[in-house]
């Protein structure tokens, strides 16, 4: 993985060519509206948009959401004309793929980008901190024990015991109202339940948490994507080169004012010697 993730920053830049041939095609054949324009410049000239204002969340959000509806209209369109023998409807087909494959061009200067920018700053880190940390294996939950007393089968619900006995009988003794309380391992939450109780409501109820605690993978699942996390690790990165940039002007700062001092210094010793 290593050997091949040495190229990643030539190979990225060589799709990104790849990519920009593709919608240099696509312009002198007057196939790219003015925003995709912007947008593609953008992409392949990032130091000339850095003076432009940047936008702000909402615009940004109103832009992503314009460009899914986009998406989406185009994508119905190409469901609804592939299958057509029309010859206006076979243009209009292949018109709508183009439109999709410009959309997707985008997109992927976008995501090259922001992983190029990534892969820079990893660069400039030293080489232990480019190590993948060792987080240490939690140990396994020790498992549950239920201890059911003897004879007492007969008034629990059928999931702690066999289906038959999960009948109601009719008896003229008179029933215990005691409830079962039951507390759940991984959620904590407190379930109580008649155990002579007839009502579904209850049965179903203690169904369903038992489910939802055998049913669970045997991993830890993701808290969040992986474009998610890229804009995380993005804005991080740009928090440090902020931080990075202010210290430095705070030392240059203070060299300039060190050589004032001496030049100060020099010139009240020369002036005392004259």
């Amino acid at each position: 993985m290593y050997r091949l993730m040495d190229d990643r920053k030539k190979r990225i830049q060589t799709s990104k060519s790849f990519f920009d041939e593709f919608m240099k095609l696509m312009n002198h054949y007057e196939l790219v509206d003015d925003t995709t324009k912007k947008q593609w410049k953008a992409s392949i000239h990032p130091e000339e948009e850095r003076g432009s204002p940047k936008l702000t969340a909402v615009e940004e959000r109103n832009n992503k959401i314009e460009e899914l509806k986009r998406k989406k209209l185009i994508q119905m369109k190409i469901e609804k004309l592939k299958d057509s023998q029309e010859d206006d409807d076979i243009r209009e087909f292949w018109m709508s793929m183009i439109s999709m494959a410009i959309m997707k061009t985008i997109s992927a200067f976008k995501s090259i980008d922001m992983e190029f920018q990534l892969l820079v700053y990893r660069d400039s880190l030293p080489e232990e901190a480019r190590r993948p940390s060792e987080k240490p294996t939690e140990p396994a939950k020790p498992l549950q024990v239920f201890h059911i007393p003897k004879g007492g089968l007969d008034g629990m619900p059928y999931i702690f015991g066999d289906a038959s006995q999960a009948a109601p009988t009719v008896s003229n003794q008179p029933v215990s109202s005691a409830p079962i309380v039951k507390t759940f391992q991984e959620t904590g939450e407190r379930v109580t339940v008649n155990a002579h109780s007839n009502d579904i409501n209850d049965r179903a109820l203690l169904r369903e948490q038992l489910k939802a605690q055998v049913f669970q993978p045997g991993w830890t699942q993701p808290t969040m994507s992986i474009e998610e996390f890229g804009d995380l690790e993005y804005g991080r990165m740009k928090e440090r080169e902020a931080k990075e940039q202010a210290l430095k002007e705070q030392e240059e700062a203070k060299d300039e004012e060190t050589l004032e001092e001496e030049a100060r210094q020099k010139l009240i010793q020369h002036d005392n010697m004259c």
